[in-house]
């Protein structure tokens, strides 16, 4: 039978989404308190899935104009504002699937370095409390720096391991931070399509409203 992750997807978009926060994007100390979700032991399982299914592309623009990308037209798009910040989430039919990013303007121009560090801030603040949490090394092209990570979704107290890429880079005084998550066992199976999602994110910081 396969399962549904739904119940972690949800839980990891709402830490990317709320709990990020811009004390930590501005390089801040995490407020005091932020919740994070807690830790939690499993059996290792081998059971599948359900498909996360990437429909036809389409152009996808944020009502910003800083923010832009091809996204699945079966996926559902979602937007907000916190302190300062554009929130995208976008989210497959079964729920096993999710793209959280965040874009917000800087008047310090990083490094890609810098960017690293952030992105390895940002990544470990939110989600180092989730079950075998492990972040790769990070990557760096053309100013945008890459790091890939994995953890286990908890389901009926068993463990479902899911994988996740996370890219940040800044464009003149825009900086957007992607994240892309999907279980492990469909990630080989559907690099092409991620990549061809991921790869299509473009930072307009001179397309504002």
């Amino acid at each position: 039978m396969k399962k549904n992750v739904m119940l972690s997807i949800c839980a990891l978009t709402m830490v990317l989404y709320f709990y990020a926060g811009s004390s930590v994007v501005y390089g801040q100390e995490p407020a005091a308190g932020s919740p994070k979700t807690p830790a939690k032991t499993a059996t290792p399982t081998k059971q599948e899935t359900q498909e996360v299914v990437f429909g036809t592309f389409k152009n996808y623009k944020h009502s910003s104009g800083w923010f832009s990308m091809s996204a699945p037209e079966n996926w559902t798009i979602n937007e907000t504002s916190i302190e300062g910040e554009y929130i995208i989430s976008i989210i497959d039919p079964t729920e096993n699937g999710a793209f959280v990013a965040r874009v917000w303007s800087s008047q310090d121009r990083m490094t890609e370095d810098e960017l690293s560090s952030l992105l390895k801030k940002f990544l470990n603040y939110n989600l180092s409390d989730f079950p075998n949490f492990k972040l790769g090394d990070s990557t760096q092209k053309n100013k945008r720096v890459g790091i890939r990570f994995t953890y286990d979704s908890i389901i009926d107290e068993k463990s479902y391991p899911m994988i996740g890429d996370s890219f940040i880079e800044q464009k003149e005084s825009i900086v957007g931070l992607s994240n892309l998550m999907i279980p492990k066992d469909q990630y080989d199976k559907k690099i092409n399509v991620i990549n061809k999602m991921m790869n299509s994110i473009n930072i307009n910081p001179g397309n504002t409203r």
